[in-house]
């Protein structure tokens, strides 16, 4: 009986709060981030401007002086290419009140898909992505668990692309084709995250 009354005194108070200042209270944290939106920018400035689906996700640390540090994908979506960034992020945000304006950048390096035509088997293809940098400034909603962003910026992408022929038809001499792309769009997302 004594050791049962022990445990229930055990118990109660360890369930009991106490008062921790919240200077206490704020350490670093975990913290994600999901957003989507579109990039507006021309990949063939001939045929106008192009509208297309970015998506990122990242994850990272929250500081107590409100700098938050992460690692990152997502998926952004060109006329010709797909590219898959693999990005660091630093974000510089207050957070003294539930609104408000925070800086964001993203910068890494993106893989590359090159959406073309299928062209046979006496070409040898070759794709690449590169260097990507993303500065955002951006505007949340909420401080507290569940958090809304919505951020506006630039997107800087660089990507390779060559077409080589190797001959093997009579006549047709070897030959390549090589584009550098430089990939520059203005985004806007929208997007929500957990602390």
């Amino acid at each position: 009986m004594r050791s049962l009354c022990i445990l229930f005194l055990v118990a109660a108070f360890s369930s009991t709060g106490y008062a921790v200042p919240d200077s206490l209270k704020r350490s670093v944290a975990y913290y994600n981030t999901f957003t989507s939106g579109m990039m507006i920018g021309c990949g063939d400035c001939l045929r106008g401007k192009d509208l297309t689906a970015t998506f990122s996700m990242s994850h990272g640390i929250v500081f107590p002086s409100g700098i938050r540090l992460a690692a990152g994908t997502g998926l952004d979506v060109y006329s010709e290419w797909r590219m898959i960034p693999l990005v660091a992020g630093f974000t510089w945000d207050k957070q003294k009140r539930s609104n408000g304006l925070y800086f964001h950048l993203n910068s890494g390096y993106a893989f590359g898909q090159y959406l073309r035509p299928d062209q046979g088997s006496f070409f040898r293809e070759e794709e690449r992505g590169g260097f990507t940098v993303n500065p955002m400034i951006g505007y949340r909603i909420g401080r507290e668990k569940l958090r809304v962003y919505l951020q506006a910026g630039y997107k800087y992408q660089q990507a390779y692309y060559a077409l080589h022929y190797d001959g093997g038809r009579p006549g047709i001499p070897s030959y390549s084709i090589e584009r550098d792309y430089q990939l520059q769009r203005l985004v806007v997302q929208l997007g929500f995250g957990f602390n």
